[in-house]
């Protein structure tokens, strides 16, 4: 298994616990996440803010399920079920 897949699904361990510490040592403080639709998320202190705590507040309940990861080298592709009660 790719290290590139193992840090993945670290993330999204960390993702469906709520555990916002964790998963954001598996980022570099450069980061660039970048959404469908094309908008992008620079750094981590962003990324942290903009991307898992409006998450996070918007669907306390959400998760990731029936993920499918494929990699190859250092590029890993994910397939995943998001759920979650919106709550504003």
């Amino acid at each position: 298994m790719s290290e590139a897949k193992k840090v993945l699904e670290q993330a999204i361990d960390y993702w469906n616990a709520g555990n916002r510490d964790r998963w954001a040592t598996l980022y570099s403080d450069d980061v660039t996440y970048e959404a469908p639709g094309g908008s992008r998320i620079s750094g981590l202190a962003d990324l942290k803010e903009k991307y898992f705590d409006a998450l996070l507040t918007a669907a306390p309940d959400r998760s990731s399920s029936d993920v499918i990861l494929v990699s190859e080298g250092e590029y890993v592709v994910e397939q995943a079920r998001y759920t979650g009660t919106h709550t504003g």
